[in-house]
């Protein structure tokens, strides 16, 4: 039997407050799963390690700091693209 595996790296965005009429809080609640095979996990890692080299020093790339930056967006989006993943999320409007 071969060793077949899927890892999903899961993060989320906004908070489960429902009372969305507090200043600042989003009427939003956004989780998405990042989903690899066992066989395009090393190809993610270090696509990502590079990307993360050319765009943020090797630290985290984060939405908030790229923030308004269309041309830094669009480089990672153009880098992630050929990476072997899947992706699954889920939009709360609350």
């Amino acid at each position: 039997m071969l060793d077949s595996r899927l890892y999903a790296y899961v993060d989320e965005s906004g908070s489960s407050a429902l009372d969305t009429s507090k200043s600042g809080e989003s009427n939003l609640y956004i989780c998405v799963a990042v989903v690899v095979d066992n066989d395009g996990r090393e190809a993610c890692e270090s696509g990502m390690d590079a990307l993360s080299q050319r765009l943020s020093g090797g630290a985290e790339i984060a939405s908030k700091s790229i923030g308004k930056n269309h041309h830094r967006r669009m480089q990672f989006l153009e880098g992630i693209a050929a990476l072997p993943f899947h992706y699954y999320a889920l939009v709360i409007n609350k």
